[in-house]
């Protein structure tokens, strides 16, 4: 989902295969204890989803993640550890722009892994998978 630019429609195809796969995997290094990430503007139309934002269980410490949509109106921002679940909803306009902050309470570098996963269920039903949790591979 955190890729480099790409024409329209292969933009369209990552974000349908990522929603159809649950979510993905995201690394981002962090140097001095920050990491930063702002991505391409992505065709969205509408779509809404819900979401779980989950760091790795392998990054210690307690991380702090502003997220926002420059081209609309969502935005997230919470403290929390690794393995803790952060759920959110997204509604997106015709486009989105990730804009992402990241600081950790450690004044080191490393890689930071996150799950980001996604569904387009309305509700969340007892028999479908835990978006917090990535699918077994």
């Amino acid at each position: 989902m955190l890729s480099g630019p790409a024409p329209a429609q292969a933009q369209v195809l990552q974000l349908l295969r990522a929603i159809n796969d649950g979510g993905s995997w995201i690394k981002l290094p962090v140097e001095d204890g920050r990491a930063e990430y702002r991505g391409p503007v992505f065709p969205v139309a509408g779509i809404a989803v819900k979401g779980c934002v989950k760091i790795w269980d392998g990054n210690p410490g307690s991380w702090t993640l502003r997220a926002r949509d420059l081209l609309g109106d969502a935005e997230l921002e919470v403290t929390t550890e690794s393995d803790k679940p952060v759920k959110f909803d997204y509604k997106g306009g015709l486009q989105a722009q990730l804009d992402l902050v990241v600081e950790w309470s450690e004044a080191g570098d490393t890689d930071l892994y996150l799950w980001i996963g996604v569904s387009l269920q309305e509700k969340e039903d007892d028999e479908e998978r835990d978006i917090c949790e990535p699918p077994p591979s």
